[in-house]
């Protein structure tokens, strides 16, 4: 009795509940809010903290961030190595998107607004030279940039 007594008081003062046990994405219950909005819950509550997925396969490790049952923050890992970073607001992609490749150079750099690409949008090679530069505005592509492949384009007209 007294070795069970002194577990629950280890357990009280190391801040240690429920809430705080590994929890995966999928252990999550899902409900949609009136505007369509993903909202997580566990045992009836709006979930706030983080869950942790791995897929073993393909070594890799996701992290979730919620704050009232929504979805603040989404960070990939394989290997150790960071290979996605996306921010939300209000459970809504609203933010920087990130990937990476598996050397820890950037793939893509999108921003987001309210769910929609919005503003300046990079792509890159595994060597860290520029793939494209795009420009979006409230999810319409206004602009972009493809830079050449190794080599150059070929010349289309001929003397």
């Amino acid at each position: 009795m007294r070795v069970f007594s002194i577990f629950i008081a280890l357990c009280f003062s190391l801040g240690l509940s429920a809430q705080s046990r590994p929890v995966a994405l999928d252990d999550l219950e899902i409900k949609k809010d009136p505007n369509g909005v993903t909202v997580y819950y566990l045992d009836g509550q709006a979930f706030s903290g983080k869950t942790y997925d791995f897929y073993e396969q393909e070594n890799i490790a996701l992290e979730h961030h919620l704050e009232q049952g929504l979805l603040t923050l989404k960070e990939g890992f394989r290997d150790g190595q960071k290979i996605e970073h996306v921010e939300f607001k209000d459970g809504i992609l609203d933010g920087v998107y990130l990937k990476y490749f598996g050397n820890g150079q950037k793939y893509v750099e999108h921003r987001y607004q309210s769910g929609r690409m919005h503003g300046l949008q990079y792509g890159w090679e595994k060597d860290g030279t520029v793939r494209f530069v795009a420009e979006y505005k409230n999810g319409l592509e206004m602009m972009r940039m493809d830079y050449p492949p190794p080599g150059g384009f070929k010349p289309m007209i001929k003397n």
